[in-house]
């Protein structure tokens, strides 16, 4: 893992990605004003939960199955992690909470992309009929 972290807005240690221009536009969103994001917690955020980046990649890779989709993987918990830092409690496992991000995010993303069937008219039997006699037997 990387010891020169550009921040949270610039590329994912560990991960090996660029925010996209959206994600990046979100985080903007957060971090803008102060430049401590939600609550004033940009440095607490990067030091306890950035470190963890390694290990979300895997999981992430594991889950999705692939280089890219793990990248956004990572990059969509980050930002939703970063997003409610303010509701994360010091003494509790950060690398623990993020996993749970991760994987809910996972979820999500998989909730939201239903896969769909379709069916081959000519490779089904007539109504009412048999598969025997269904065309070409």
């Amino acid at each position: 893992m990387e010891d020169s972290r550009r921040g949270i807005a610039g590329n994912i240690p560990g991960a090996g990605c660029v925010l996209s221009e959206g994600k990046a536009a979100r985080l903007g969103g957060l971090v803008e004003g102060n430049g401590l994001g939600p609550h004033g917690r940009r440095r607490e955020f990067e030091e306890v939960a950035l470190v963890h980046l390694e290990a979300l990649y895997g999981t992430a890779l594991r889950l999705a199955g692939n280089k890219a989709e793990a990248e956004d993987l990572v990059q969509d918990a980050v930002l939703r992690a970063y997003e409610f830092f303010h509701q994360f409690a010091p003494s509790t496992n950060c690398k623990a909470w993020l996993l749970r991000i991760l994987y809910q995010t996972f979820l999500n993303g998989r909730r939201r992309v239903r896969p769909t069937v379709t069916y081959n008219d000519d490779l089904a039997p007539p109504l009412g009929g048999s598969p025997s006699t269904a065309p070409g037997n």
